[in-house]
């Protein structure tokens, strides 16, 4: 606020000055970029707003997202890994000494200068159906990475919440501490007028400064609750931590039908639907692909190959016009030395330590084991569903007797508020009074946000 004052300031001044416009219009901008730059620090983070934030910014997700790459790319290789191969090369070189010329097929003991170019393919007609469950391995492993990133998001989306919503009950009871402790600042500064009239004593009074200072304290270190809660909520977004941060002073969030969402959500269906059970479902499947690429080396695989070439020899010499033998012209060799070749491998496996059967009986037993995971799983997620679930109704029906509590313990405290002021309670006994409200007042605020949090939370599973 202070900068804009001051560029206002300057920005009057040199209207005044007319030599100066083309400074005003700077000033201008540089006073509209403040303006924006407030406002943006001041904004408001609603939770949607920090939900996606965070989305954007966790680095664990943004790496997972590479592993989903990453095996997309292995999944692409699977697949091309059935297309034949296709090489070509050029070799040039000379020899010395004796030795049998490729071309010619004759000695040759002085230097001969060679080249040969060739064109080489190859492709696997069979070998027990591998590479093909290595596209079903690979395709699973694309699906699983992408269940991963799912459930990663959720679990931000509930951290985020959670703190968002720890953010919210630490603001509502600062505020609380803060009417506490001005109900107390009042009924000191009465105290002080009835001291100075000798209406009351000293002892009165500082029993209320006592209260008074106590009061200061819990402020303090609901404040302090507030700071640190916010600070919390700034890392989950990975932003920079700053002391304009804020949030709204309420959400605004209906609450649901928690019976007719328990009963939805606790279907085996609905639960055999979520992410961490699909992704083992997935484990089982992939296991089984692994187990028939396996028992493949069992098979005999079949390689077909071929290639066409062509050479240049030194050595292949001809008798010219002037009676001299010269390396024949390289267009001629080239054509007469061409060649080509085709041919089918058969490799079949006899005896290789029992390395396949040791390894297919892993896999076997690891199969049997994500079965087991996946029931484990399934447990696990059906009582934690449950846990919520009870939870939701058993904080329902705190939050009613909290509500009669509360009622409860506010007609009291004014009931010994005018009895104090008749002088029939000591000061003492309206301290003990408004304490329990007090108490009453935060657990109420606490259950009211424990609730709206797991119901958030299995909101998430729904």
């Amino acid at each position: 606020m202070k900068y804009q004052i001051l560029t206002l300031s300057i920005v009057n001044y040199l209207i005044v000055n007319s030599k100066f416009r083309v400074s005003i219009l700077i000033l201008s901008i540089v006073h509209l970029l403040i303006v924006n730059l407030n406002c943006a620090c001041a904004q408001v983070w609603t939770l949607d707003n920090c939900i996606d934030t965070a989305l954007q910014n966790n680095l664990k997700l943004k790496s997972g997202l590479i592993n989903s790459q990453i095996a997309s790319v292995n999944l692409k290789n699977s697949k091309q890994n059935l297309l034949p191969s296709l090489n070509a090369g050029v070799t040039h070189g000379y020899n010395w000494g004796q030795t049998i010329d490729l071309f010619t097929n004759q000695f040759a003991t002085n230097r001969v200068m060679f080249d040969n170019f060739y064109l080489s393919s190859s492709v696997v007609l069979f070998s027990g159906l591998q590479n093909f469950y290595s596209i079903k391995v690979n395709n699973i492993a694309v699906q699983e990475s992408i269940l991963e990133q799912e459930i990663f998001q959720r679990n931000i989306k509930i951290d985020v919440s959670a703190t968002f919503l720890q953010v919210l009950l630490n603001k509502e009871v600062v505020e609380l501490a803060k009417d506490n402790f001005l109900k107390t600042e009042l009924q000191y500064k009465r105290i002080h007028e009835l001291v100075s009239a000798r209406q009351a004593t000293q002892f009165e009074l500082s029993e209320i400064d006592a209260q008074k200072q106590l009061d200061n304290y819990t402020i303090t270190k609901a404040e302090n609750d507030l700071r640190y809660s916010k600070l919390l909520l700034q890392q989950l977004l990975n932003i920079s931590i700053s002391d304009s941060f804020d949030i709204p002073t309420s959400l605004d969030s209906s609450y649901r039908d928690e019976d007719s969402l328990v009963q939805t959500i606790l279907a085996d269906a609905a639960i055999y639907t979520l992410p961490e059970i699909v992704k083992i479902e997935l484990g089982i499947q992939k296991q089984m692909y692994l187990i028939k690429s396996l028992k493949g080396r069992y098979y005999p695989s079949i390689l077909v190959s071929g290639s066409v070439g062509s050479g240049y020899s030194g050595n292949n010499k001809m008798l010219n016009a002037n009676g001299d033998y010269v390396p024949r012209p390289f267009g001629e060799q080239f054509n007469n030395n061409l060649y080509q070749s085709l041919s089918f491998s058969l490799s079949i496996p006899i005896f290789n330590k029992n390395a396949t059967r040791n390894q297919l009986k892993i896999k076997e037993l690891e199969l049997q084991s994500l079965f087991i995971n996946k029931q484990n799983e399934y447990n696990q997620l059906k009582q934690k569903i449950e846990q919520l679930s009870m939870d939701i109704l058993n904080t329902s029906s705190q939050i009613e007797a909290l509500e009669k509590v509360y009622s409860s313990a506010l007609l009291n405290c004014e009931n010994f508020q005018v009895r104090y002021e008749t002088g029939n309670a000591t000061y003492t006994q309206l301290i003990e009074v408004k304490n329990k409200l007090f108490q009453a007042k935060s657990e109420l605020i606490q259950a009211k946000y424990q609730l709206l949090f797991k119901q958030t939370v299995l909101g998430f599973y729904y």
